[in-house]
């Protein structure tokens, strides 16, 4: 029949984007042996739904009227978790007023031949990914183009990018911000204050060089950056911001870890798929390169049987001519993070090799039909119930090893089945052939020592007693 396979749970192509599902068929009689198995991969098709996250995106430059056209003003940037054409990016400008442009690759605005005037121009870029639809995401940008008599601090760089390791220990000097130069003011750069825009519970900013350090320690698997507003103010109050992102660097301090201690797989004596018999499911949360696996067999004892792929971690038969030898197998497999083998785990896997489980198990034909007088007193044997059994069993070697079970035809309870003798009895002196002429019984039969069973339909018919007297079928002719 047709394995219908459901979701349990919402799926993530960007969290992982295949699963390989061991699947056993068991009997619907028996659910502890396994009759077959066979892998099911699923491929997850990704699907637009992450909009774009702007990593670089300063909201505010300041420039000068003098600055020529083409000039690169500011770079943004953003990344799209999706895949494919969902991932990719346009960058689009919508501007009310002449003067800018965007590299729609890159991100890069820069002035264009329009004459700028002096104020300020509000813009507003947006990201969009190429999906189908396409989902978007946009931010507000101020340039400010000052006169040159107007006065204005310049930072060094519209946009600050630092780098600081995961779990870095505080005071931990992260970067500077500095001043390019103050215009058309008779203070200096020596006489700007620094200040975060809103406070940081992990970084501090020294007010007079600008210095930012770390204050706490930080995850990178809990967060990969932080954005921070830093605001220049000259004594006259003249102020100036920029932003800067810094960026949590992965530290590869995390072992791969199985999604089990132990492993079990049964398969038979006659299994021909060398391809695969399992793949173990292994986490790492370190990014990159830092996160991925390399898997392998500690046991040499049972090299010349089992591979490992040490990429997937995929465990397949080793190909071998006849029939695998029959046995219980005990191995351990081990996942070793591919920059550090010292962060590592191992799992056991438990293999047994068996003999196909015999398959027939039948009622035998003489076994089917019974015949019971009408009124018979409870306890009145109605038959003997025959199998066709494993191995052609004798009767003495298999009673007691079968349980039989009434399944349905028998709701007043007429029937009952002895274990030890599979003899149909009867349980009460209820039939009566002038009510039913026969009964259809479904019965159940469970060999225990092979764990495999049989059902079937067995009809009991009433026979007739002559214990009714002639009835005219009308009063008056």
């Amino acid at each position: 029949g047709d394995v219908n396979v459901s979701l349990s749970y919402d799926f993530d192509h960007e969290s992982q984007d295949q699963f390989i599902l061991y699947v056993e068929l068991y009997s619907t009689a028996d659910n502890e042996t396994i009759y077959d198995t066979s892998p099911i991969i699923v491929n997850l098709i990704d699907e637009n739904d992450h909009l774009p996250i702007f990593t670089s995106a300063p909201n505010q430059v300041v420039i000068p009227l003098t600055t020529p056209p083409d000039t690169p003003i500011l770079t943004v940037t953003a990344t799209d978790e999706d895949s494919g054409s969902n991932g990719g990016i346009l960058y689009y400008l919508d501007s009310t007023q002449l003067g800018f442009h965007v590299d729609r690759h890159r991100g890069v605005i820069t002035t264009t031949n329009s004459t700028l005037r002096s104020g300020d121009y509000y813009m507003t870029l947006t990201a969009s990914d190429r999906g189908s639809p396409p989902k978007d995401n946009s931010i507000n940008i101020t340039v400010s183009v000052l006169q040159s008599t107007s006065p204005f601090i310049i930072f060094t760089e519209n946009f600050y990018s630092f780098s600081i390791p995961e779990h870095s220990l505080p005071p931990l000097p992260v970067g500077t911000v500095m001043i390019n130069e103050v215009i058309n003011q008779t203070f200096g750069t020596n006489d700007i204050l620094f200040s975060f825009r809103s406070p940081h519970s992990c970084f501090n900013i020294n007010s007079s060089t600008g210095s930012i350090t770390l204050t706490c320690s930080i995850d990178g698997e809990l967060t990969s950056f932080h954005d921070l507003v830093i605001v220049a103010t000259g004594p006259n109050g003249i102020m100036a911001e920029v932003r800067a992102r810094v960026n949590i660097s992965d530290i590869n301090d995390h072992p791969p870890l199985f999604d089990k201690d132990t492993y079990t797989v049964v398969i038979y004596t006659n299994y021909n798929d060398t391809s695969m018999i399992l793949t173990p499911l292994v986490s790492d949360p370190d990014q990159g390169m830092n996160g991925i696996s390399r898997f392998s067999i500690v046991d040499s004892s049972i090299s010349n049987l089992i591979d490992i792929d040490p990429n997937s971690g995929q465990i397949s038969l080793i190909s071998i001519n006849g029939s695998l030898p029959q046995g219980d197998y005990k191995f351990t497999i081990k996942a070793n993070d591919s920059l550090n083998s010292s962060l590592s785990s191992t799992a056991v896997v438990l293999l047994s090799i068996i003999e196909p489980s015999p398959k027939i198990l039948e009622f035998s034909p003489s076994s089917l039909v019974f015949s019971v007088p009408e009124n018979s007193p409870g306890g009145t044997v109605i038959g003997v119930l025959e199998l066709i059994t494993p191995h052609s069993l004798d009767p003495s070697e298999y009673l007691g090893n079968l349980q039989f079970e009434i399944l349905s035809g028998d709701n007043i309870d007429y029937f009952h089945i002895v274990d030890s003798n599979a003899t149909l009895i009867l349980v009460n002196d209820l039939l009566d052939r002038e009510e039913m002429e026969s009964h259809v019984i479904l019965v159940r039969a469970s060999f225990i020592d092979y764990k495999v069973s049989t059902s079937s339909f067995i009809t009991v018919s009433v026979s007739d007693v002559n214990d009714n007297n002639p009835v005219f079928n009308q009063t008056v002719y």
